[in-house]
């Protein structure tokens, strides 16, 4: 799924969103990462108006991870950013381990 467009990506999230939503909680950790990531690239985020907000970051930052411009490299190697993406990816790697495990051993 996530070799397909960031438009893709957002479809089948959002269409999968209930199942997503026990693995992945909208809680304000959660919410305050998002918006951070964005705010340090320059993205307005989306988390605060709900769930599908929620969704709608995620993949905008692994949208904007994927396409960045070389002009704007710099910005995307900062130490703030590195920090605030390993917890991402730890939310992110928690979510996926309990989703698969339920379906491995349901």
């Amino acid at each position: 799924m996530f070799s397909e467009g960031a438009k893709d990506v957002l479809k089948e999230l959002k269409k999968n969103q209930r199942e997503l939503g026990n693995y992945l909680k909208y809680d304000f950790v959660t919410v305050q990462i998002l918006q951070s990531i964005l705010s340090e690239i320059g993205r307005t985020s989306k988390a605060d108006e709900g769930y599908e907000g929620l969704i709608e970051d995620i993949v905008m930052i692994r949208h904007q991870l994927t396409h960045f411009s070389a002009k704007k490299a710099s910005s995307y190697h900062t130490p703030k950013l590195k920090l605030l993406l390993a917890q991402l990816n730890n939310i992110l790697y928690n979510s996926c381990f309990w989703l698969l495990r339920n379906k491995a051993f349901p």
